[in-house]
């Protein structure tokens, strides 16, 4: 399959700055290319429509156009993108997860994984802190923490956490949804975009909130109390106007006691001020972006609470 491109082509001019001499001038191209969520593209140049030769790694579609650009040989006139076989990375499949949503319930809130630890597992993802103090949201590779103040800082490398979720984020379906009253109604719109209801999904939801509420903890000491108790001492934030990102994932029911289902949000907005465990919201547009990923793995704790703990 060869896809229709839009390229745009430059000249580059290579001088060594100590001689004050033109080197070689290449011409620098953009190739925009269509692209299909989850489809795997390559780019490829030829000067005769003969022959051609890749540029370039290949790359995956997320369902709009993908800038490509390169230094192309002096010859080649000719340019396309061809569909090529799945090559994801290992890493960008797997949703990791620390210690269980079950253990987190029983009040297990003692923290052993550090968080530079953790952001080798995944770019985006959420959970909480040594002592359930505050809500985490991780994007683009950054750590945040929204405490019960409502502050949002970046977390230290050496923080501890009892419980984190993340992934390697890379869209395999990218849409707009608009008219979105709440929590509710966002997930049934996700989902009829969605190929399965029994697949691991990792999101990422960004735009204008004109409705938000989103919720944080204090921070607990031994003996830790069930989490229900500690979410009934919740303080929650009116976010209305908030504009940022929503990182979340959406779990089958199968998943059980390992992990919430359905649909799970934590929020920060772009000026990395506000956020926290979404309660509800409502927006007239958001960006949708959604991961397919193909493997669960966790890592269980190693500490006598995690050990003697009566958990089903």
């Amino acid at each position: 399959m060869i896809k229709r491109l839009v390229i745009s082509i430059g000249l580059l001019s290579l001088v060594d700055a100590a001689l004050s001499q033109t080197l070689s001038i290449r011409p620098a191209v953009q190739v925009d290319v269509p692209t299909q969520p989850g489809v795997y593209y390559q780019v490829e140049s030829s000067s005769d429509l003969a022959e051609w030769r890749t540029v370039g790694d290949p790359f995956r579609g997320t369902g709009l156009p993908v800038a490509k650009s390169f230094l192309a040989q002096p010859t080649e006139q000719f340019f396309r993108s061809i569909v090529v076989a799945p090559q994801p990375t290992e890493a960008e499949e797997i949703i990791f997860q620390y210690s269980t949503l079950g253990a987190l319930l029983e009040g297990l809130y003692e923290g052993e994984l550090r968080f530079d630890d953790l952001l080798g597992r995944g770019d985006l993802g959420l959970g909480t802190f040594q002592g359930v103090d505050g809500e985490l949201v991780i994007l683009d590779g950054e750590a945040y923490r929204i405490r019960v103040d409502g502050m949002v800082s970046v977390v230290a490398p050496e923080t501890l956490t009892p419980f984190a979720v993340v992934t390697f984020f890379e869209p395999d379906l990218v849409f707009e949804l608009s008219d979105i009253e709440d929590f509710g109604a966002l997930g049934n719109a996700i989902d009829e975009r969605l190929p399965s209801d029994n697949l691991l999904y990792a999101l990422r939801v960004t735009g204008l909130y004109e409705s938000l509420t989103t919720r944080s903890v204090p921070e607990q000491e031994r003996p830790f109390p069930p989490l229900v108790d500690v979410v009934g001492d919740q303080t929650t934030f009116d976010l209305s106007g908030a504009v940022g990102t929503m990182v979340g994932f959406r779990l089958p029911a199968y998943i059980g006691e390992l992990n919430a289902t359905g649909y799970h949000f934590h929020f920060v907005d772009d000026a990395r001020t506000r956020g926290g465990h979404v309660l509800q919201l409502g927006a007239s547009t958001l960006r949708v972006e959604v991961d397919i990923c193909q493997r669960l793995e966790m890592a269980l704790p190693e500490n006598e609470d995690f050990q003697l703990a009566p958990l089903e």
